[in-house]
């Protein structure tokens, strides 16, 4: 799974940073309120409640259909964009975006992110050192093009045809 990583960017130290993982947040779909409770996104929470308030509101009139229908648009919606409400609230807290990283479970994420650090080994370092060891191995080679004759080759939309 992929994790983002979010901290100070000065000092980082493992007690100070939060991993998010980037994928669908099933609890906010189950338990919308408890879930925002958990990650304290209070406006969102305000919101939903409002929204709560407003199909219930609408299900005491002939449209109870319909507010049964919408109940579920704010669990659906954080289900999808949870994890970004959460990475922006983070953000707004002034803990910003410093790595990404593939792990398991959050505390690995952390640890795999200050190894890399402490390695000072950046993304661009580790594509560089991939790629020398695929071209070593021979698959990265790039491929040849085969040899084309001009004479007449009428492929697409422009000729080839040299005057």
């Amino acid at each position: 799974m992929i994790y983002t990583i979010h901290g100070n960017a000065e000092r980082q130290r493992s007690e100070d940073l939060v991993a998010v993982p980037e994928n669908l947040a099933p609890w906010a779909l189950v338990a919308p309120p408890i879930w925002l409770m958990v990650h304290r996104l209070w406006w969102p929470l305000t919101f939903y409640f409002l929204f709560v308030m407003l199909t219930s509101a609408v299900s005491a009139t002939p449209f109870a259909a319909v507010s049964m229908a919408l109940s579920w648009l704010p669990g659906v919606y954080l289900w999808l964009e949870g994890r970004e409400l959460y990475r922006r609230k983070l953000q707004n807290e002034g803990l910003e975006l410093v790595g990404i990283v593939s792990a398991d479970d959050e505390e690995e994420a952390i640890m795999r992110h200050m190894m890399r650090e402490r390695l000072d080994i950046s993304p661009s370092v580790q594509m560089e050192a991939t790629t020398a060891q695929a071209a070593q191995s021979g698959l990265g080679r790039p491929l040849s093009r085969p040899e084309q004759s001009t004479a007449g080759s009428m492929f697409g939309l422009f000729s080839t045809e040299e005057s």
